[in-house]
């Protein structure tokens, strides 16, 4: 299994001082997936770093879904900032749990999205019913600069 400190082996450590610090602080990735045409489909989503993986909540009916299913390699960046200078992008393999469990909506994601939850999906039982499908993204290549 690749750890962070293994990706992040090699680069600067003001680099990996600002890939930790995005991995905590970032509220949205871009999520890219292979379309069944080969077409890339990137996507912002909500994400929990949990140490080892991006966990990402998902409608299971989604295009995303599906394209993981068939294609699960993918790409996730951050925004590149206002001159495009702070890049961070994972190439990783995607993991989808298509049946929630019992701890697929952790607290640290709570936590990070409980106000959003709330107040744009109608509360923790909404978004349970409206994405149950988790996905894990774990990385295995870090570029950036």
């Amino acid at each position: 299994m690749t750890t962070l400190d293994s990706l992040l082996a090699g680069h600067p450590e003001e680099f990996a001082d600002r890939v930790r610090r995005r991995l905590a602080d970032e509220r949205v990735v871009w999520f890219t997936t292979v379309s069944d045409s080969g077409v890339a489909q990137p996507n912002p989503v909500w994400f929990h770093w949990d140490g080892e993986a991006f966990v990402v909540h998902n409608d299971r009916s989604s295009a995303r879904v599906a394209n993981l299913t068939a294609r699960p390699r993918v790409t996730l960046h951050f925004d590149g900032g206002p001159l495009g200078r702070d890049v961070v992008v994972f190439q990783g393999t995607a993991e989808v749990h298509p049946e929630p469990t019992a701890t697929a909506l952790s607290q640290a994601y709570l936590d990070k999205y409980r106000q959003a939850i709330d107040t744009v999906l109608g509360g923790v039982a909404a978004f349970e019913r409206s994405h149950p499908t988790v996905v894990r993204i774990r990385p295995t290549r870090l570029r950036g600069r």
